[in-house]
């Protein structure tokens, strides 16, 4: 690698840097992590409390009256 491309590469990564520091600072419409954790903990509750749909599914159906 020469030294002019060296120099490009890490002329970018300084504006990459620069702009991602921006992006942390005024990302303010995110919600703390106590909200994101109960928002979670719901989620969870949802979907393992809600009915299986299994009218898409590939496997076959089990019955349990085999005789």
């Amino acid at each position: 690698m020469n030294a002019y491309t060296a120099f490009v590469v890490s002329q970018h990564m300084e504006v990459l840097q620069d702009e991602a520091a921006v992006r942390r600072l005024t990302r303010h419409d995110r919600p703390d992590l106590r909200q994101r954790i109960v928002s979670l903990a719901q989620t969870i509750t949802e979907v393992t409390n809600a009915e299986a749909d299994y009218s898409r599914s590939i496997l076959p159906t089990l019955d349990a009256h085999r005789g």
